[in-house]
């Protein structure tokens, strides 16, 4: 007898793609220019709402019914075949899967991000900050040496400000 898995279970974590073939050869990582990914963001949207409404539409009986075992386990089998279609869809059009739903697009420094609901390539991250660090592109990234977009400078540069304001009243 299988043991009961939820329907989150699917969700929870998505491998990224291996940097191998299928015979074990090392396979050259594509690197993206932002047209190039925007370009392609309408497959990679259209791949990812079909899997999507698929997805929610089992999710959804799943969580409505009480079904006899053996049709709670292939349903379930059928949710992760959803996700395992579409992340082998998404990796076909040369992006890599980060998690359900989110896609990114390796430009040599860091990825492009999309996720599900955006019409648009609008976030990139660093490969250390991961989706946590996600910030509109072309936006300034702090310096973390004490740069002159340190936290550090800032609160110098707004004492300075302040003592000045001070002094001219």
């Amino acid at each position: 007898m299988r043991e009961h898995i939820r329907p989150s279970a699917f969700f929870s974590e998505i491998p990224s793609p291996s940097a191998r073939d299928k015979t074990g050869c090392r396979v050259a990582r594509k690197f993206w220019t932002l047209d190039e990914a925007r370009a392609v963001l309408p497959r990679v949207i259209a791949v990812t709402v079909a899997a999507c409404e698929e997805a929610a539409e089992i999710v959804g009986e799943l969580e409505s019914s009480i079904l006899p075992e053996n049709l709670q386990e292939a349903r379930e089998d059928e949710l992760g075949a959803v996700v395992t279609r579409w992340t082998e869809a998404v990796i076909r059009l040369g992006a890599d899967v980060k998690g359900l739903w989110l896609v990114d697009f390796d430009h040599g420094s860091g990825y492009y991000c999309w996720k599900l609901g955006e019409s648009d390539i609008l976030y990139e991250h660093s490969y250390e900050a991961g989706f946590a660090g996600r910030r509109l592109i072309g936006a300034e990234r702090p310096e973390a040496d004490g740069g002159p977009d340190s936290a550090e400078d800032s609160i110098i540069e707004n004492t300075e400000e302040n003592t000045d304001e001070d002094t001219q009243e």
